[in-house]
């Protein structure tokens, strides 16, 4: 069974498996209390890991938008600069 100190998935599917496992054997009921706190533990990290991986994700699409065809990143014009 992985613990808290199992290293984080690299890709943000696995992420959501290793979730849905944890979440599925939460559900279960027929844990001991210290392995369910162990597995709140490992979902809360998993669950940050996800959100800065959606964040960056997010980052990337906003600079490549701002790009857009010409590949030359444009912003909005402000007087004096």
């Amino acid at each position: 069974m992985q613990t808290i100190e199992t290293p984080l998935p690299g890709t943000f599917e696995e992420v959501m498996a290793e979730l849905s496992g944890i979440l599925d054997q939460l559900e279960g009921g027929e844990l001991s209390l210290e392995r369910s706190i162990q597995l709140y533990e490992r979902g809360a990290a998993l669950s940050r890991h996800g959100q800065a991986m959606l964040t960056e994700a997010q980052l990337k699409i906003d600079k490549l938008t701002r790009m857009g065809l010409s590949g030359v990143e444009s912003r909005p014009y402000t007087e004096g600069q």
